[in-house]
């Protein structure tokens, strides 16, 4: 072979690389941002259902306290703070800690992924009255929203959103 075959060769093997590379980290972007998706979506159905398992004025005076405080950081609040906290591996990593004890499983996650998951990520809650004061007494609308930035840069936020309506208990 002579060296211009050669560089021929590199050159095309090149071109050829480019567009392959380009959809590889698109892909790992998408994937990263439906991750972000989910796990937004776990945190405001969790929200929602610590909200619905109390009774119904309970749940009111909880909803409008969360309203009053405004957007809250996940990691900021108390009821998730102690769950997130248990979910960092130990030291020496989740699957040498987890087999060695024989636990047969992970021990958690990587405290940097936890961080990179949830840094960011607030939540919101909103109450909206019924229409008719009749219905006020009975029942109201109930919203989650948690936002986060995709890129972490700030400037635009992404949000997943949730309703539903709490209907007084009848005995």
């Amino acid at each position: 072979m002579s060296l211009m075959e050669v560089l021929i060769s590199v050159v095309v093997v090149g071109l050829a690389l480019v567009p392959f590379l380009t959809m590889t980290f698109s892909t790992s972007k998408q994937i990263a941002s439906v991750g972000r998706h989910l796990v937004a979506a776990q945190v405001a159905r969790s929200v929602m259902d610590r909200l619905l398992d109390l009774p119904h004025d309970e749940c009111r005076r909880e909803a409008e306290a969360l309203m009053a405080a405004g957007e809250m950081a996940v990691e900021a609040d108390p009821e998730w703070g102690p769950s997130l906290a248990a979910t960092v591996a130990p030291a020496g990593g989740a699957a040498a800690g987890g087999a060695a004890a024989g636990g047969g499983g992970s021990a958690g996650i990587d405290e940097g992924a936890r961080t990179r998951l949830f840094q960011d990520m607030r939540y919101a809650v909103q109450v909206l009255s019924a229409p008719t004061p009749e219905e006020q007494t009975r029942l109201f609308l109930l919203e989650v929203t948690v936002s986060w930035t995709p890129d972490r840069t700030g400037s635009v936020r992404q949000s997943y959103r949730i309703k539903t309506i709490k209907y007084q208990e009848r005995l």
